[in-house]
This record gives C-alpha cells, structure tokens and sequence, in this order.
C-alpha cells in the first residue's frame, strides 16, 4: 500500500522568497539578483528554515537593502507580520504608513475617508463618531468598541 504524504503545513502569513514546491514537497526560497535573475537558494522541510536560508542569502550577496527582507526578533525568531484587516467595520490596515484607516460608505453608497490612526480601536471609534455624526446608524453596522 502507498501512504499519501500530507503536504507540510504553512504559515498564514507568507514570507518573502519563499514559496510551496508541490513536485520535491518541499519550500523553495530563491531571490532575485541586482540584475533580476531568480536564483535558487534550496529546498526546504519547512517554511522558516526556507526564510532564514532566504535572508542570510540576501546578506551574503548584498541586497538586503533592495529586497524585501524578513524580519526576525532579538532571538532570531521570524516575526509575524501585522495583520492587514481589521475585526472592526470600517477599519484597514495600511502598510505604506504602517496605520489603521477608517472609512464608510454615505447613504449613496459613495466611500469617504474618516482618517489614519496608530491604533485600531481609536479607528473604529472615529468610524462611529463618522457613522453618528451622518445618521446613518439606521443603514451602516457600529462596532462594538469602548467609545471612550
């Protein structure tokens, strides 16, 4: 009888220079050189190790500074990236600032800014204050959050 190997388990967040190669059943991590060529750093168990191979490459050949790195902690522990939505309505994530956006759509369904905000629940609050201040609690969801 043949066993089925179940494929490896990934992270949620994906990592740069790192992707499932279905054929070895492994992670691949390559980069792109300063001329654009793929080059293959190796094949990998798991998605970490492939990450760690990644970042030390890019150290090697110079080019942390014009790829997308990987970050680690103090410990060398491959940080989490931060979440990109939000459990609030209303509420992103946006990366180029690295704040939370808060947005609602008017009665005419038209999409209007509310503002940028370093934290989230400070978001939802102000996407509230927007949703109250327009009456259009009746049409639009509140979040459930401490208006404080």
């Amino acid at each position: 009888q043949c066993e089925k190997k179940s494929r490896p388990r990934r992270r949620r967040d994906p990592l740069a220079g790192v992707s499932y190669y279905s054929q070895t059943r492994k992670f691949r991590a390559q980069y792109s050189n300063a001329d654009g060529k793929q080059k293959l750093v190796g094949y990998f168990d798991n998605q970490e190790d492939a990450a760690r191979a990644y970042n030390s490459a890019l150290k090697e050949h110079g080019l942390v500074s014009i790829r997308k790195v990987n970050k680690t902690d103090a410990a060398g522990r491959l940080v989490e990236k931060a979440a990109e939505s939000s459990k609030y309505y209303g509420v992103s994530w946006h990366r180029a600032s690295s704040q939370y956006r808060a947005f609602y759509s008017d009665a005419r369904g038209k999409r209007v800014y509310v503002g940028r905000f370093n934290d989230e629940d400070d978001a939802a609050r102000a996407y509230n204050s927007a949703v109250r201040r327009h009456n259009l609690q009746s049409i639009r969801r509140l979040n459930k959050v401490n208006d404080a």
